[in-house]
């Protein structure tokens, strides 16, 4: 055996001598009511356990049960199947306890909030303020059972993974896995006990909402999935947060939403959600009207939360992306629906929303009174328009029976006053090229061509038309109410 073989040999032996010694020493260093004084001061709650079992490089604890602290339920914190604490030799021959791990199997911890929101281990979120004989840097849960209890509900997490690291020098690094109806939950992020700011991310995999224990009034979820992915940020105080949900295959709610709960509890922001018809039929509220109008498609709206409730509006913004609606009175709907809108409790109110009606593409803003008779103040505007067509758009059709629209090219601009089954026009219409058909006595007007003013007392024309091949130039206006025509016709001689 040559003389390097030997000294690695002696080596090892030295090794294995040290570190038996350590771990006998280790052993003997160990008293349980030190370790038991050491747990309950720097939890600041009773602690018991059945079995303690100091072994090489750590140490078992079996069947450890935590205390609550004052002003909530009696029953503990939490009581623990089995922890496994691995811990530095060397510290503790320098007469400190230095955990580098705590491993905690079958946990059952009980979260309560109070009627202000408190919680039952916010003394343990703070710093101590000294280290004492024990430190801890890493904590992790294995298949643990938590179960929450808030002023709105009781829930529970199981098959809960939780591993917290850094705890020595901060901020701590957090990282929480469950399971929710078979999906997972995973929570990420940090924690500084100095400024007591948590911050992170919160996601998690698609799962059923047909058994949610939050309750939801007037809206149906069954067979709906749900994924949430939430951006955090919270303090001792206050918090921010971004949620993006998604239900289904076709709505997505997201916010930018900002909480206080000190010194009296507060919310405001904004949340969006981009959805379909199809969703919108679950909500009782909306399921009549949307019938009603026959809507079909897509929109997106935003809420906005105040800092006060008492101040909440009620009033929503969004989108028309691709809307359909089809009122009483419409023979067809109008399609593409596209622009925004704003809707109160008392009214809509429409800003550039652009339409096909009958294949005319129109420009729409004004307000609709959400009344019995949908009382509505519109403008309507296209500077490509058939009038042909946009006349069989509404029955009974404004066009008498006596006269048939052979041909209609223009623009128009006017504006719908009044009740949705009756409404007052006003405004002005371009005629580019335009035919008509006079039943009895049978005339036939062609090339109409001019500008069309009306408003509920009279009807103006300034233009031309072909009457017999006569070309003839009109200026006049139709009064109304006194059913008188003055105008002035300029043309060839027409053989009657």
């Amino acid at each position: 055996m040559n003389k390097f073989a030997k000294v690695g040999i002696a080596l090892l032996c030295l090794c294995v001598i040290a570190t038996t010694v350590l771990a006998a020493a280790a052993y003997f260093l160990f008293d349980e009511d030190l370790i038991r004084t050491e747990i309950e001061k720097k939890l600041g709650r009773s602690v018991a356990y059945d079995e303690f079992s100091p072994g090489l490089f750590a140490f078992r604890i079996d069947n450890l049960v935590i205390g609550d602290t004052s002003g909530f339920n009696a029953d503990p914190l939490g009581s623990i199947k089995e922890v496994k604490l691995r811990y530095s030799l060397m510290a503790l021959m320098r007469g400190k306890i230095l955990i580098n791990e705590v491993k905690i199997t079958g946990a059952a911890i009980k979260l309560e909030f109070d009627g202000e929101w408190r919680t039952n281990i916010d003394d343990l979120m703070k710093p101590s303020g000294e280290k004492g004989l024990l430190e801890i840097d890493a904590i992790n849960l294995i298949q643990c059972r938590l179960a929450v209890t808030t002023p709105l509900g009781s829930y529970q997490l199981k098959s809960l993974n939780l591993g917290i690291s850094n705890l020595i020098n901060g901020p701590y690094n957090v990282k929480l896995s469950s399971k929710y109806s078979g999906k997972e939950v995973l929570l990420e992020g940090s924690f500084d006990p100095i400024t007591s700011v948590a911050k992170g991310e919160f996601r998690t995999a698609p799962f059923s909402l047909d058994k949610i224990p939050v309750p939801t009034p007037g809206i149906d979820l069954a067979g709906l999935s749900a994924t949430v992915r939430t951006k955090f940020r919270v303090s001792y105080d206050s918090g921010s947060f971004e949620p993006e949900i998604l239900l289904g295959n076709a709505t997505k709610l997201s916010g930018k939403i900002t909480t206080k709960w000190k010194p009296k509890f507060a919310v405001s922001g904004t949340v969006t959600a981009r959805t379909n018809t199809n969703f919108l039929q679950r909500v009782e509220m909306a399921r009549a009207e949307l019938g009603a109008l026959g809507a079909k498609g897509a929109l997106e709206a935003t809420i906005d939360i105040p800092k006060s409730f008492s101040a909440l509006s009620g009033v929503i913004r969004g989108k028309f992306l691709g809307f359909e609606v089809k009122p009483d009175g419409f023979t067809e709907p109008l399609k593409n629906m596209k622009g925004s809108f704003e809707l109160t409790p008392k009214q809509i109110k429409l800003k550039n929303v652009t339409l096909s009606a009958v294949k005319n593409p129109l420009t729409v803003n004004g307000t609709i009174r959400l009344n019995k008779t949908k009382t509505m103040d519109l403008n309507l505007k296209s500077e490509k328009v058939n009038f042909k067509t946009l006349a069989r758009l509404l029955h009974p059709s404004p066009v008498p029976d006596s006269i048939v629209i052979d041909k209609g090219l223009g623009g128009l601009n006017v504006t719908l006053r009044g009740p949705a089954e009756n409404p007052t026009v006003s405004g002005v219409i371009r005629i580019d090229d335009a035919g008509i058909s006079i039943k009895n006595p049978v005339v036939v007007i062609k090339q109409i061509k001019g500008i069309a003013k009306i408003s509920p007392t009279e009807a103006g024309f300034n233009g031309s038309m072909v009457l017999q091949q006569n070309l003839l130039e009109i200026n006049g206006k139709y009064l109304i109410k006194k059913e008188r025509l003055d105008a002035r016709i300029k043309g060839d001689p027409i053989d009657f």
